[in-house]
């Protein structure tokens, strides 16, 4: 099965701040081959931290997984501003 994780859910898990039932099925889940999208990964580093452990649990969480890269149309072809 594969799940797609929005970048909330994984900030409020990192922060314990999801029921006991859901943050067991986040755990689950993370114990998989998970994947998650390299946008993921620039929205949890550009959250605003509140604490150095905030910031590590995170940092942590960032070097565990596998980021998988999203390909546009635009990417291919490449894209002036």
């Amino acid at each position: 099965m594969k799940y797609l994780l929005d970048t909330n859910i994984i900030i409020y898990h990192l922060n314990g701040l999801l029921n006991d039932k859901t943050q067991i099925s986040i755990n689950s889940m993370l114990t998989l081959d998970l994947q998650l999208s390299i946008i993921t990964k620039i929205e949890l580093l550009g959250f605003k931290f509140t604490s150095q452990k905030q910031k590590l649990s995170t940092q942590m969480f960032v070097d565990n997984v596998n980021w998988i890269f999203v390909l546009t149309k635009l990417d291919k072809i490449g894209c002036l501003f």
